[in-house]
């Protein structure tokens, strides 16, 4: 059997509200955690160093079409595992995938590049687990402690 429990309620006069808008508070300014590793094509001699920005929010890493070619255009591209989507939800439209050795700190791990017709070099979750990074009060942290790279607001 149930027993049926009375609550008062009372009546709360609120007063005028102020909304605060995203552009309120937004900046113009774009605050990015850059770092440079090496990657290099494990069957050729052909290795660069390229500038990298660290994307929580990807899964793979990816290099451009314009950074693939420059340095790896002799390389061929395998099908991709999976299908891309952007943070919206959009299909990402994936050239191939580039099967790579990434160094960064003297830690070397293979990789597969998803590379795309447009965009920004990005590591993603792949190689910041792959390669033992940790984000810490804006640093990307190497295992060992070491400050490897600053987040830069421009």
């Amino acid at each position: 059997m149930y027993k049926s429990l009375k609550k008062s309620v009372n009546e709360v006069t609120v007063p005028e509200v102020t909304v605060l808008t995203v552009e309120m508070c937004a900046t113009t300014e774009a605050a990015k955690l850059m770092c440079a590793a090496t990657i290099a094509a494990p069957t050729t001699a052909q290795a660069c160093t390229v500038k990298l920005l660290v994307d929580t929010g990807a899964g793979v890493s990816i290099l451009p079409e314009n950074v693939f070619s420059e340095y790896f255009g002799s390389s061929k591209l395998s099908e991709p595992k999976v299908q891309l989507v952007t943070y919206f939800r959009e299909k990402l439209n994936v050239l191939g995938c580039f099967k790579a050795d990434v160094t960064y700190y003297e830690k070397s791990v293979p990789t597969d590049f998803y590379i795309v017709k447009t965009g920004t070099s990005i590591l993603g979750m792949d190689l910041v687990n792959a390669l033992q990074l940790q984000i810490k009060g804006g640093q990307l942290i190497h295992e060992t402690a070491t400050v490897c790279a600053t987040l830069h607001i421009h």
